[in-house]
């Protein structure tokens, strides 16, 4: 069988890409979760500031949220990283051995490295809990950065 020749092989602690001219078999970077305790301290903050300017604050249950999900975050945020480093050793090893034209039917990458690259996709669905704290994350974010270039609200909900 005819080893393919990949242009990039990129396998780092935080990134792995490999393609050829053709097909892009692997491109990902590791994502960075928040801190759910510190999320906690920059929505209180921003709540003050908010107040501060006397901007009108809707009831959320965003804090509540944020602490009943503790232990159900950490673990899914330790299950990502730990699934992230097992894709770049299945990577570093399948590149190691070599990828072969015909490669769909390769056990190793059929059974190994497909598993995990799905598993990894998975953990961003929408109604995940990393991606629910990631998008609680991405308001206060906006908001602070909106509030920094001078936006003015009437009513906030966060």
């Amino acid at each position: 069988m005819e080893q393919i020749i990949f242009d990039t092989e990129i396998v780092t602690e935080n990134k792995i890409e490999i393609a050829n001219e053709h097909t892009c078999f692997a491109r990902m970077e590791r994502k960075n979760y928040p801190n759910i305790k510190e999320l906690e301290k920059e929505i209180k903050a921003l709540r003050k500031e908010l107040k501060n300017r006397n901007v009108s604050l809707g009831k959320t249950d965003t804090l509540k949220i944020l602490k009943e999900s503790v232990e159900e975050y950490n673990l899914a945020v330790k299950d990502y990283h730990d699934t992230f480093n097992q894709y770049l050793v299945a990577w570093a090893n399948k590149l190691h051995i070599g990828l072969y034209v015909g490669y769909g039917s390769d056990e190793y990458y059929k059974e190994i490295i497909l598993p995990l690259d799905f598993k990894l996709q998975r953990f961003n669905h929408r109604n995940t809990i990393l991606s629910k704290i990631s998008e609680i994350q991405y308001r206060v974010n906006r908001f602070k950065e909106e509030l920094r270039t001078g936006a003015e609200y009437e009513k906030v909900w966060i």
